[in-house]
């Protein structure tokens, strides 16, 4: 309730503001009248109410309308006798003329509060929506209505062209004054500025006096010249103030003329009073759209100078940042090069220098002011024996290389180079970018020897070492068959020897991995194909890893060897692989179940082992196939790390695949995918191990 009563009070004062303002205009108006002969002048409150419609979005029409039916034109019915009929006149006239004031809003097409007045557009839609159509929309609605009630054809005329001239007077006149005085703001004008408008305006007043009064009898014979002069005047005040100073000055031109013609001392000369304020109305409206379409002009153009100013700043400060930015990465990118420790060389596609480094310059021992437009060949810093292969690269646009180059102290070093083309044709450059590789290719050929070394040592310590261990193990499985005889012996004896067995057939795994590397390195690990059953591999396998699994707490589960899975293997590297998988499962399973698996496929076979052990993290299972990599502590987890990397040599020298699916805490899955048949070109041999062969599994 508060606020619809807040909504009406406020409602009550627009009113109230509305109706005061045009209660102004019509006292203007007023004064006009005030002895003379001619009819009711409500232009001046036309322009009031146009201007107050518009910036109070027709909410203000209630109190406009209050002083447009109290201030009604009736004309020749303001005699008529019965009140009524007057009454119904004054409201009929009254809402006519408000009618006018609201369609000239609605057509004015501009957002309230702004001034239209500013753009040539604005007063274009002032001009024909505001004035002409509404005007012209009211004045046929009164003229209709005069025939009407009876009057003639000329008569009818004569009031449609002279409402139209003062609705087009009151839109013209006025409104751009109270425009430019809501809305608009004066201009920052200088004490000449000031002065020189001051004389101008009394310029006006004294011609419009001079031509539309008796105050100057002198000058009458020239009144009609005297009223020619108003344009160039109120032209002249336009482009020293700009709009709001036009607006003046067409209200200030129009006083006088409009006065004058009133009481009978029209510039034009008409007998006829209805006829002069015609013409008088119309010529200062033409005046009017001339001064405000000039303005509006001027007013555009000092916009789009100010717009063009903000532009040039903007663009001055966005040029003097970027150039400021493009000196900062000049000197950052000389910086870089001048500093960098490679040889950077900027040549054309015959080898002319264009760009030449610092570390250029220490290099060959002078100066890029000394070997500007030279060619590399000159410099004779590229040894004649590669001149050619150099300028093949830069002339096929290879993108690396590597060529020695000759120092100013006449050392070779040899350095690998990165091309980069800019452009094409003849004008092309070439970016060359040498890094001296001397130093890392020696530390290379050094490391190649040490692995060789080491592979070597590592061949002969297991051949070596074999031997003796092959005896050992005889010898201790000697043993432990005379103790299984003689069963008097003491326990502990027996304990002890399965322990050194164990031990020994460990060190024989060891010693086989050892040599497995060997000839997987010097690639010797070539399958010696037979027709083979992989489930009674598998079986095997599994029966001697009966102990280690009852150690080990994990009971193992068997599934597809009840039937033979025939393929064309090396029997031996079968053995290794599944012997590979099953004991990586007991060591890494935590004595938790194990699943083995194999089954036939197509054309392939499967071999699948599966723990619910400690797993592998995402990140490791591919490492946990490269040599000597071990996902797992060498403290708690013995071994070389080789297991599963000779695993994966040996399948893949059979045409298979092995992969891992596997998760921290929940075990690990390992398949391996073997072809049953040999690529076509294979000849298929018995079982046989002369190079060298495994240690006897115990």
């Amino acid at each position: 309730m508060p606020s619809r009563w807040a909504r009406t009070v406020d409602w009550l004062r627009l009113n109230a503001i509305t109706a005061l303002t045009c209660a102004g205009g019509a006292a203007l108006g007023r004064l006009f009248e005030a002895g003379a002969v001619a009819a009711h002048q409500d232009w001046p409150q036309v322009g009031i109410g146009l201007v107050a419609t518009h910036l109070t979005r027709n909410r203000g029409l209630a109190g406009i309308w209050l002083v447009y039916f109290l201030t009604a034109d009736l004309g020749a019915a303001a005699a008529q006798p019965n009140p009524g009929v007057r009454l119904a006149l004054r409201l009929v006239a009254s809402l006519i003329l408000l009618g006018q004031v609201a369609l000239g809003a609605h057509l004015l097409g501009v957002l309230s509060g702004a001034n239209p007045l500013n753009t040539r557009k604005g007063v274009f839609r002032l001009v024909v929506g505001s004035g002409l159509v509404a005007g012209t929309a009211g004045a046929l609605v009164r003229a209709l209505t005069g025939f009407a009630l009876g009057l003639g054809t000329r008569e009818v005329t004569t009031i449609f062209f002279y409402r139209l001239s003062k609705f087009m007077s009151g839109v013209m006149l006025v409104a751009p004054l109270a425009f430019v005085v809501v809305l608009g703001r004066p201009p920052r004008l200088t004490r000449g500025r000031v002065l020189e408008l001051a004389l101008l305006l009394l310029a006006l007043l004294w011609t419009t006096a001079a031509s539309s009064t008796p105050v100057l009898p002198k000058f009458s014979p020239f009144k009609e010249m005297f009223l020619l002069l108003v344009l160039p005047l109120t032209l002249w005040i336009t482009l020293r103030a700009g709009t709001w100073g036009g607006s003046v000055a067409v209200f200030v031109a129009s006083l006088f003329p409009i006065w004058g013609t009133l009481h009978g001392w029209s510039a034009f000369s008409f007998p006829a009073t209805r006829t002069s304020e015609i013409l008088i109305h119309l010529y200062l409206v033409t005046v009017s759209i001339t001064t405000l379409t000039i303005g509006a002009a001027l007013q555009e153009i000092v916009a789009t100078t100010e717009e063009l100013r903000e532009a040039k700043s903007d663009l001055e400060e966005k040029v003097r940042r970027r150039t400021a930015d493009l000196e900062r990465e000049r000197d950052f990118g000389t910086a870089i090069f001048d500093t960098i420790g490679a040889l950077v060389m900027v040549m054309e596609q015959n080898g002319r220098i264009v760009r030449f480094n610092k570390t250029c310059q220490d290099f060959v021992g002078r100066s890029f002011e000394e070997v500007r437009g030279q060619t590399i060949w000159d410099l004779g810093f590229v040894p004649p024996e590669e001149v050619e292969l150099v300028r093949r690269r830069l002339e096929n646009d290879h993108p690396v290389g590597e060529n020695h180059l000759i120092a100013h102290d006449g050392t070779r070093r040899l350095f690998q180079w990165t091309n980069t083309r800019l452009g094409s044709g003849e004008d092309a450059l070439v970016i060359s970018i040498g890094i001296d590789v001397t130093d890392r290719k020696l530390a290379q050929e050094e490391t190649l020897e040490a692995i060789q070394a080491r592979d070597l040592f590592l061949s002969v310590a297991a051949h070596e070492l074999r031997t003796p261990l092959t005896t050992l193990q005889l010898q201790l499985q000697a043993l432990q068959r005379f103790v299984d005889r003689n069963v008097d012996l003491p326990n502990e004896i027996a304990v002890r020897l399965r322990s050194a067995l164990r031990q020994t057939r460990r060190l024989g795994d060891l010693i086989n991995e050892l040599l497995d590397v060997s000839r997987i390195m010097h690639g010797r690990l070539q399958p010696e194909r037979s027709r083979v059953d992989l489930a009674s591999v598998v079986a095997d396998v599994v029966d001697r890893y009966q102990i280690a699994l009852e150690k080990s707490g994990s009971e193992l589960e068997l599934r597809g060897i009840d039937r033979p899975i025939i393929g064309y293997w090396d029997a031996l590297r079968i053995d290794q692989i599944v012997d590979n998988l099953l004991s990586n499962a007991i060591k890494y399973g935590e004595g938790k179940p194990i699943v083995v698996e194999i089954f036939e496929d197509g054309e392939t076979a499967h071999i699948v082992v599966q723990d619910h052990g400690i797993g592998i993290s995402p990140a490791d299972q591919e490492r946990v196939f490269g040599r000597f990599e071990r996902a797992v502590s060498t403290r708690y987890y013995g071994g070389f790390g080789l297991g599963l990397w000779i695993t994966r040599q040996v399948v893949e020298a059979h045409g298979g695949t092995i992969r891992v699916q596997s998760a921290l805490g929940k075990g690990s899955t390992f398949e391996v995918i073997l072809p049953l048949m040999p690529p076509p070109e294979t000849e298929l041999e018995l079982p046989r191990d002369e190079d060298l062969p495994f240690l006897p599994r115990i």
